[in-house]
């Protein structure tokens, strides 16, 4: 089973990266491989991170790759795990459940707001059993999360329709508010 991360390599480990290979280490099963996608100054941190829990077998540092590269990664993965300490929104969320694949994010600001039980699953940021807990479910069910309800739903919430509805009320909610002059000043 092809488990999917993309993102920067941050020296902050905003990402969670080191959360992520120490609930990998926990699983207690090795049918997974992890493809992780980005680059930054913490990669050789992270490969060194990696061997020293023991999975250098199942994990594929790609570096920075193509827009079309990571999409085909997302079509050939049955499940994103973005396990940040911070995040604002998730983009990378929406285009793997546009891509068919269930997520696992944290409890942080964007996510939040972006994930439902119906899409995948929110652990607590830095929570490493919470995690390996999740994944290792994730990996027995992630066939309960059809690849057209997961698209459905980021073309439902965050495709040109609706993102440019929302846009357009809030446009014109700013347009029709009454402008008061004040002479004299």
């Amino acid at each position: 089973k092809r488990l999917l991360f993309v993102g920067l390599l941050d020296p902050l480990h905003k990402k969670g990266i080191p959360y992520l290979l120490q609930a990998l280490a926990q699983l207690p099963r090795r049918d997974w491989h992890l493809d992780l996608v980005g680059d930054g100054p913490t990669r050789t941190e992270y490969e060194t991170l990696a061997a020293t829990l023991g999975l250098s077998a199942q994990i594929t540092f790609h570096g920075y790759q193509s827009k079309p590269r990571v999409a085909q990664l997302m079509r050939e993965s049955q499940l994103f795990v973005l396990p940040s300490l911070v995040e604002t929104f998730g983009v990378v969320l929406i285009e793997a459940l546009a891509s068919g694949i269930p997520v696992i994010a944290t409890q942080t600001a964007g996510p939040s707001e972006l994930i439902t039980a119906d899409v995948g699953l929110l652990v607590p940021p830095g929570d490493v059993k919470a995690l390996a807990t999740t994944i290792n479910t994730m990996l027995d069910q992630h066939t309960h999360y059809a690849p057209q309800t997961l698209v459905a739903y980021a073309e439902r919430h965050f495709g040109y329709a609706p993102v440019s509805q929302r846009l357009d009320r809030l446009y014109r909610s700013f347009v029709t508010v009454p402008v008061q002059v004040v002479a004299g000043g």
